[in-house]
C-alpha cells in the first residue's frame, strides 16, 4: 500500500502539543571556539547570527532549521565553531538538515499523519496504530515531534509503513541480545563503542515486539564511527570518507618556447606539464584530454604521446575534432607522495609544412585521477605555438634493419650469460644523430625473474648502464638522455645482450615495436627523426623467437674456497667450497661424490696411509644436508670417494646459486691417526653418476658434475709462537736507584693457524754483566696487547740464575696476533756504571685446537741496560718565530724553547725569560707580561719584575709553580707568548724590541735533585727580535698577468696592496721601486714616462715621482731611462703629505706609466724588457737607543730620509719604504719639522712580504 493509494481506513490521529521553540533560543548559552576555516563535518556559525550550520563533504553549508532537528543529530553545542561572517558568507548555502534517520518520528501541525524518518530525508507514513505499537510499544506517541509546515518541503514522502515486522531503514531497535540498526534488508548489531562513536541517542532506540530480525540478513557489526551514519547532510554514502584533494597542474619550466618543428619528424616536444601532489600518498592520473591549438588540422599530429622526458609513458593517441585523449583505469602515470611528475607531450608531425601547432589543457575536468582528487591550476594551460617548416635535405634519417632481426628463431636455447637477444643494423643518413633512448620489448612468455642484466651495445661498445630487469609490460628501457650517444652516418650494429637464468620451455621475443621508442636527435637541428624500418615506414623489428631448453647445472670452485692451512686435529674444518648454479629450470641434486687426495710430507710417514678423514659432511648455504660419514681419499682401495645422498634437500633454483661446503675433522679415521704437521691434500668433487640430478620441470636426469672439480691444496698445520726482542724499545742508559725501571721488552707472535694458550713466562738476569745479587729487586712482568697489559706478581729478590724467575699465566693468543712482555725491576743505588743489565725470556704454551706444545725453546735476549747519569739541556727550538714587526694590543708568540732529558725524567718547576734588549725594553710599558704554554695548554704567567741574569732590573719574568715533566730520552717544547699593551700617546712606547731570551730554568730529576749544569740551568737562549708598533702594514703584490709592452700606451706597470693592522691606522710616505733593464739584440733607448699612482683605481695627484737623481718622471719630459748613456734603476714615489690607511683597511696601489722605445729597431730578434719591484729595507731605522724616526729631505724636496733630530736637513739616512704607525700625539708629515714633533716614522725592515715579487714587461 502506498501513500497515494485510496484506502478506506480510519486514519489515526494523535494529539501532539505544539512546543515549537525558536531556533535562536539557547544558543547564547554556550561559548563556541573560534575557527579560521571549516572542514568536512564541522558545525559552524557566524559572529553576528545564531543559526548553526553543518559543513558538508561537498564544501557547502546546510542549516539546522530548529533545535529539534539539531538534537536528532547532536547532544549539545560543545563542538560548534565560530567563523567570521565573511568566511561564512563565502560558503554556499545548499539547504536544510532533516531529522536523522531512525531518530524521532515527525508530523506537521496541519496533518495528523505520523511519519518515520529514513535516510536522505525520505519519510514513511505509519498507517496504523498497530504498526506504531509493534515498533515502539504502547508509548509510541511519546516518540513524535512536530515539524513546522514550512520545513516539510525538505522531506520526500515514500511508501507507507503497514507492518512493524521488517522495520524500516535507519531503525534503531533493541532486545535482550543487544541493539541493532536496520539498513535496507539487513540488520547490524551496534556495539557499545559503535553506539558512542556514531553519536546514537538512547532515547531513539525502539523496543516494540512487532519487529523481528528473522526476515532480514545479518550484516557486519557497527563497532566504530561510519561516515555515512554521522554525515548530517547525508551526502556521504561510504563508511569511510576520503576528502577530495587537489593536484596542481602547471606548464613546466622545461616546456619549450615557440620553436620550429620539421615536416614529418618524430616525437616533437610540444609541451611539458608539471603535476604536483601535496598529499601523503601517491596519486595516479586516470585520464588526460588536450586540445590542439594553432593553425593546423587533426592530421598535423598523427601520433601524440605522453613521455617522461625521453621515455614513452603512453601508446599513441590520435587527434579527433581537435581533441586528443588518453585513458587508463589503473593510471597513465603516477605522481609520488609529496612530489612532482613532469610529463612531456610529444607528437609525430604529419605532412604539414607552414602550419602552426600547440596543445592546451582547457579545464580541470580534462584530468581525472584514481581516487578522490581534483585538478587545480590556472586553466587553460597552453603551450607555445610551434611553426612547422619543410624538412631540410641535411636532416638526419635513421632506419633499422628488416622486420626480422638477429637472432633467428631457435629452440633448445641454453640458459647462459651474455646472450645476444636482439640485433639490428642501423643506417644513419644525411647527418649525425644523438641517441637519447632505445626501448625494446619482450613479448615472449619468459618470466622477468628468469632473464636480466640487459645491456645495449652500439658498434661493439656498451651504451649506458645495464638494466636489471624488464618491466611489468616486458619493456627494457635504455635511457641515455643524461649522456646521449653520438651515432655517425653510415651503418652501426645495435645489439641487446642479456643473461638467461631460467625459463625452460618459455619463449623470448625481443624487438623495437614502436618508432617512438627510438629517439634520435639530429646533431644540427636538435629535432628528433621518425625512425624507419628497412628504409620504409616503421613496423616492429622483432628478433626470432628463442625457446629456452631444458635445465643445466654448473659446478665451479668458489674464490673463497680455503687455500691455506687447516689445523691438525680440528673438528668440522671447512675443506672446500663450490657454487652450484642452475639455468633453465630448477635442478634437484640427489647425490654428490666427494673425496680428497692426500700427499704426506717428505721423510714422514709412508705414502697412502691417510685414507680416510673423520666425520665428513656436506653443507648447502651453511646448513648440513645428508648424513655425516667418513670421507674417503681418492687412493682408498675400497672406494675412492664418499657418495652423499640428499633426497629432496638440494634443489638449485635459477638465479639463486647454492654454495656447497665440504667439511671434516682433520683426523685420520682408518684406525691410526697418521695426520702430521706439513701433510697436504686437495679436496675434490668427483664426477657423479649419470643419474644424480633431476630436471624438475622436464623430468629428465643428467650427470653433474661430469668431471671432477678440484679444490685448493691445503696444508695440515699446528699453531706456533715466535718470540723476539721488541725492536721498538732500544738499548737504554738508566740511573742507579731507579724504581720500576723497564729493563727488557719482548714480543710474542702467533702463527695464523690456530689460537695458542700461553701457560708460563720465565725472565732471568743471567745474561747481565758485573751484576751482583740484590742489585735488581722487585722484579715483575707486564704482558698482553698494547693498551690492555696486565701485571704479574712481584718477586722481591729475584734469582740471577737460569730459569730462576717463573710466572704461571693463562693467556690465549689468537691466530696472527702479537702480544708484548715487558720486564720491570728496581735498580739499586750500589750500581756504579760498570754493570750492564740484560734479561732473557722463556715461555711455554699449548695450541688450543691441536693440543700440541708451542714452547719457544731457546731463551730470548733482551736490551742492554747500561747504568749512567742523566742530563737536562735547553735550546732555542727550530720552530721559534723569526724576527718580526708586530702590532700592539695583542698576544704574540715570542719564542719556543726546547728542553731535552737524557737517561732520566726531569720536571720543570720554574722558568725565567728576559728581554734580549735589557736597556730599552724595560720601562717602555709595552709588555703586560708573559704566558707560558705547553702545546695549547697555558701552564703559567708572569710579569717583568725580576732582575735578569744580565743584571737588568725589571727585565725578567719568572714563571713559578710549574710541574712539567720531560720524560727520559724525550724533549719538551714550551712556548713563551708576550701579552702586549697598547702603544701611543697615553700608552706604551712604540718601536721597541721585545725579543725574549731564556734566562733560567730549574729542572729536577726523579729524586728531586735540581739539575744545575749551565747548559740546562742558566745559559741564555736568545730568541729573535720582536719590534712592537701601534699598528703595522702588510704588503702584497698583485699579479697583473699581462706582461707585453706596447710602446706609447699607458700601462699598469705594478700593483700591490697595503693592509693596516686592526689595532690602528698607518700612514704611507715613500716607496722605492728597483728597476732592471734588459736591452736585446740592438741598442734601444727604452723609457718609462708619465708615471702616475692610483689608489683603489683613483689617481693620486699629491705625489712626487722621481728617479734616483731626483728628476721628475711624472710627464713626458721626465723619464726613467735606459740607453747607452743613462741607466735609471730606481723609481721613488712619495706623497706630498701622507696617505693614511684606516685600521683593518686594505688599499690597492697601482703604478701606471707609458713605455717608449722598446725594441724600436725592427730587425731585433731578441726582446727588450724591464722589471720592477717594491723594495724593503735590510736593517732597522737607526738603533734601539737612537732610532731614526723624523722626516728629512734632500734639497730637491722629493726624496725623503729619516733622522734622529727634527732639524737635521739633508743629513738623514735614505730608506726604501717609509711609513708611520701614527703613535705620536704630535705626529707630523712635514719634513724637517722643528715644532717639537715626536717622530714616529719607520722604514721597511721586517715589513711582511717585502721585497715584493717583480713584474716584468717585455717586447
Amino acid at each position: 500500500m502506498t501513500n497515494t493509494t485510496n484506502l478506506v481506513k480510519k486514519a489515526f490521529s494523535v494529539a501532539v502539543a505544539a512546543t515549537t521553540i525558536l531556533w535562536s533560543v539557547g544558543l547564547s548559552a554556550f561559548l563556541p571556539t573560534a575557527a579560521s576555516a571549516a572542514t568536512f563535518g564541522d558545525l559552524i556559525k557566524g559572529t553576528s547570527l545564531s543559526t548553526v550550520y553543518y559543513y558538508g563533504s561537498n564544501g557547502q553549508r546546510y542549516a539546522f532549521p530548529n533545535e529539534k532537528t539539531y538534537f536528532s543529530w547532536y547532544k549539545d553545542f560543545a563542538s560548534v565553531k565560530t567563523i567570521s561572517d565573511s568566511e561564512l558568507a563565502s560558503i554556499t548555502l545548499a539547504g536544510n538538515i532533516v531529522y536523522r534517520p531512525g531518530a524521532r518520528w515527525i508530523k506537521i501541525t496541519s496533518d495528523k499523519k505520523v511519519y518515520v524518518t529514513t535516510p536522505a530525508g525520505k519519510i514513511r507514513w505509519v498507517e496504523t496504530e498497530a504498526t506504531a505499537k509493534g515498533l515502539a510499544g504502547d508509548n509510541w506517541n511519546a516518540h513524535i515531534d512536530d515539524v513546522p509546515d514550512v520545513f516539510f518541503v525538505d522531506y520526500t514522502v515514500g511508501d507507507s509503513l503497514t507492518s512493524a515486522a521488517s522495520g524500516y531503514d535507519g531503525l534503531l531497535w533493541s532486545d535482550a541480545t543487544g541493539t541493532f540498526r536496520v539498513s535496507g534488508t539487513t540488520y547490524q548489531k551496534v556495539t557499545d563503542a559503535g553506539f558512542a562513536a556514531n553519536r546514537f541517542n538512547a532515547g531513539f532506540v525502539l523496543k516494540g515486539t512487532g519487529f523481528t530480525k528473522s526476515g532480514l540478513t545479518a550484516g557486519a557489526e557497527i563497532s566504530a564511527a561510519m561516515s555515512n551514519l554521522t554525515d548530517s547532510a547525508q551526502k556521504v554514502t561510504t563508511a569511510t570518507y576520503a576528502e577530495t584533494q587537489n593536484v596542481s597542474i602547471a606548464l613546466s619550466a622545461s616546456s619549450p618556447a615557440a620553436s620550429t618543428l620539421l615536416n614529418s619528424q618524430g616525437v616533437a616536444h610540444l609541451a611539458s606539464l608539471t603535476f604536483t601532489n601535496p598529499t601523503s600518498s601517491a596519486v595516479s592520473v586516470k585520464s588526460l584530454k588536450l586540445a590542439r591549438t594553432g593553425v593546423s588540422s587533426d592530421n598535423t599530429l598523427p601520433n601524440v604521446y605522453l613521455f617522461n622526458k625521453f621515455v614513452r609513458l603512453s601508446d599513441a593517441a590520435s587527434v579527433s575534432s581537435g581533441i586528443v585523449s588518453w585513458n587508463d583505469a589503473l593510471g597513465l602515470f603516477t605522481i609520488p607522495a609529496g612530489g612532482t611528475s613532469e610529463v612531456y607531450i610529444r607528437a609525430d608531425i604529419g605532412d604539414s609544412t607552414g602550419q602552426t601547432v600547440g596543445v592546451k589543457l582547457a579545464s580541470a575536468s580534462d584530468v581525472t585521477f584514481v581516487g578522490a582528487f581534483n585538478a587545480a591550476g590556472s586553466f587553460p594551460i597552453s603551450s607555445a605555438v610551434h611553426t612547422i617548416a619543410a624538412s631540410p635535405s641535411t636532416f638526419t634519417s635513421v632506419s633499422f634493419g628488416a622486420a626480422t632481426n638477429t637472432p633467428a628463431v631457435a629452440t633448445g636455447v641454453d640458459a647462459q650469460s651474455d646472450f645476444t637477444i636482439w640485433q639490428s643494423v642501423v643506417t644513419v643518413n644525411n647527418n649525425e644523430a644523438y641517441l637519447h633512448t632505445l626501448r625494446v620489448r619482450n613479448i615472449g612468455s619468459i618470466s622477468a625473474s628468469d632473464i636480466g642484466n640487459w645491456r645495449l651495445y652500439i658498434a661493439g661498445v656498451q651504451a649506458g648502464s645495464a638494466v636489471a630487469k624488464q618491466d611489468v609490460n616486458g619493456y627494457v628501457t635504455f635511457d641515455l638522455s643524461a649522456a646521449p650517444i653520438r651515432v655517425k652516418t653510415g651503418t652501426s650494429t645495435f645489439k641487446v645482450v642479456t643473461d638467461i637464468i631460467g625459463g625452460t620451455t618459455r619463449t623470448v621475443t625481443v624487438g623495437l615495436r614502436n618508432s617512438a621508442d627510438a629517439i634520435f636527435v639530429d646533431e644540427d637541428y636538435s629535432q628528433a627523426d621518425k625512425v624507419l624500418a628497412a628504409g620504409s615506414a616503421f613496423s616492429a623489428t622483432d628478433a626470432g623467437q628463442q625457446t629456452i631448453g631444458s635445465g643445466a647445472l654448473t659446478v665451479t670452485k668458489r674464490t673463497d674456497s680455503p687455500s691455506n692451512k687447516v689445523i691438525i686435529g680440528a673438528s668440522n674444518a671447512v675443506l672446500a667450497r663450490w657454487d652450484l648454479k642452475a639455468t633453465g629450470e630448477r635442478m634437484k641434486v640427489e647425490s654428490l661424490r666427494l673425496a680428497y687426495t692426500p700427499v704426506e710430507k717428505a721423510g714422514g710417514v709412508v705414502a697412502n696411509d691417510t685414507t680416510q678423514l673423520r666425520n665428513g659432511a656436506v653443507y648447502a648455504d651453511g646448513v648440513q644436508i645428508g648424513s655425516t660419514t667418513t670421507l674417503n681419499a681418492t687412493d682408498n682401495t675400497t672406494l675412492a670417494y664418499t657418495e652423499y645422498s640428499f633426497g629432496s634437500s638440494l634443489i638449485v633454483v635459477p638465479g639463486t646459486p647454492v654454495t656447497i661446503e665440504l667439511r671434516s675433522d682433520i683426523f685420520d679415521n682408518d684406525g691410526t691417526d697418521n695426520t702430521a704437521d706439513g701433510d697436504t691434500f686437495t679436496p675434490t668433487m668427483a664426477a657423479s653418476s649419470s643419474t644424480n640430478t633431476l630436471r624438475v620441470s622436464t623430468g629428465s636426469y643428467d650427470q653433474y658434475p661430469a668431471n671432477a672439480v678440484v679444490g685448493n691444496l691445503l696444508e695440515i698445520d699446528q699453531g706456533t709462537l715466535t718470540g723476539a726482542k721488541n725492536t721498538s724499545y732500544a738499548n737504554q742508559t738508566m740511573l742507579e736507584s731507579k724504581v720500576a725501571a723497564k729493563i727488557g721488552s719482548y714480543s710474542i707472535s702467533s702463527s695464523t693457524t690456530e689460537t695458542v694458550n700461553l701457560t708460563s713466562l720465565v725472565a732471568d738476569l743471567d745474561g747481565s754483566t758485573n751484576l751482583a745479587d740484590g742489585e735488581v729487586t722487585n722484579l715483575y712482568l707486564m704482558y698482553g696487547k698494547t693498551g690492555s697489559m696486565v701485571a704479574t706478581t712481584v718477586k722481591a729478590n729475584p734469582s740471577e740464575s737460569d730459569a730462576g724467575n717463573s710466572w704461571s699465566v693463562n693467556y690465549a693468543l689468537a691466530p696472527g696476533q702479537t702480544m708484548y712482555v715487558d720486564v720491570y725491576g728496581d735498580l739499586d743505588s750500589s750500581l756504579d756504571g760498570n754493570e750492564v743489565v740484560l734479561t732473557t725470556l722463556d715461555f711455554a704454551a699449548t695450541t688450543a685446537s691441536s693440543g700440541q706444545g708451542a714452547d719457544n725453546g731457546t731463551a730470548i735476549s733482551g736490551q742492554n741496560i747500561t747504568i749512567g747519569t742523566g742530563t737536562f739541556t735547553s735550546a732555542l727550538d727550530g720552530s721559534s718565530p723569526v724576527a718580526q714587526v708586530v702590532a700592539a694590543n695583542q698576544t704574540v708568540t715570542a719564542a719556543k724553547f726546547r728542553f731535552s732529558a737524557a737517561n732520566e725524567t726531569y720536571t720543570i718547576k720554574e722558568l725565567q725569560v728576559s728581554y734580549v734588549d735589557t736597556v730599552n725594553a724595560p720601562g717602555s710599558g709595552v709588555a703586560a707580561g708573559v704566558e707560558l704554554y705547553d702545546g695549547n695548554t697555558l701552564v703559567g704567567t708572569a710579569v717583568f719584575n725580576q732582575t735578569s741574569g744580565d743584571t737588568g732590573a725589571n727585565t725578567a719574568a719568572n714563571v713559578l709553580g710549574l710541574s712539567i715533566p720531560v720524560d727520559a730520552n724525550t724533549y719538551k717544547v714550551l712556548t713563551a707568548k708576550l701579552v702586549l699593551n697598547n702603544v701611543g700617546f697615553g700608552a706604551g712606547t712604540s718601536n721597541k724590541n721585545l725579543g725574549l731570551a731564556l734566562d733560567l730554568v730549574k729542572g729536577y730529576d726523579s729524586a728531586g735533585t735540581l739539575y744545575t749544569t749551565a747548559a740546562g740551568y742558566s745559559t741564555d737562549r736568545d730568541a729573535n727580535n720582536i719590534w712592537v708598533f701601534k699598528s703595522i702594514p702588510t704588503v702584497n703584490a698583485v699579479d697583473l698577468t699581462n706582461s707585453t709592452v706596447i710602446n706609447g700606451q699607458a700601462t699598469d706597470l705594478y700593483k700591490f696592496t697595503v693592509t693596516a693592522a686592526s689595532n690602528g691606522s698607518i700612514a704611507m710616505k715613500q716607496m722605492k721601486f728597483t728597476l732592471n733593464w734588459s736591452d736585446g739584440q740592438t741598442a734601444d733607448s727604452m723609457e718609462l714616462e708619465s708615471i702616475e699612482l692610483y689608489k683603489n683605481g683613483v689617481e693620486v695627484t699629491a705625489i712626487t715621482a722621481v728617479n734616483e737623481d731626483a728628476e721628475d718622471v711624472t710627464d713626458a719630459t721626465g723619464m726613467l731611462n735606459k740607453d747607452a748613456n743613462v741607466v735609471d734603476n730606481t723609481l721613488v714615489i712619495a706623497f706630498t703629505g701622507e696617505d693614511e690607511i684606516a685600521a683593518g683597511e686594505t688599499v690597492t696601489y697601482t703604478v701606471r706609466g707609458v713605455p717608449q722605445g722598446f725594441r724600436a729597431t725592427g730587425s731585433d730578434t731578441v726582446a727588450d724588457s724591464v722589471s720592477l719591484y717594491l723594495a724593503g729595507d735590510t736593517a732597522i731605522n737607526g738603533s734601539a737607543t737612537t732610532p731614526l724616526v723624523f722626516l728629512n729631505n734632500v734639497t730637491s724636496a722629493s726624496l725623503f730620509k729619516l733622522h734622529s733630530a727634527t732639524s737635521a736637513s739633508n743629513n738623514g739616512t735614505a730608506y726604501n719604504f717609509i711609513w708611520s704607525d701614527l703613535s705620536s700625539q704630535t705626529h707630523s708629515s712635514v719634513s724637517n719639522d722643528t715644532t717639537g714633533a715626536v717622530g714616529d716614522w719607520h722604514n721597511g725592515f721586517l715589513v711582511k712580504n717585502l721585497d715584493l715579487a717583480a713584474e716584468t714587461w717585455t717586447k
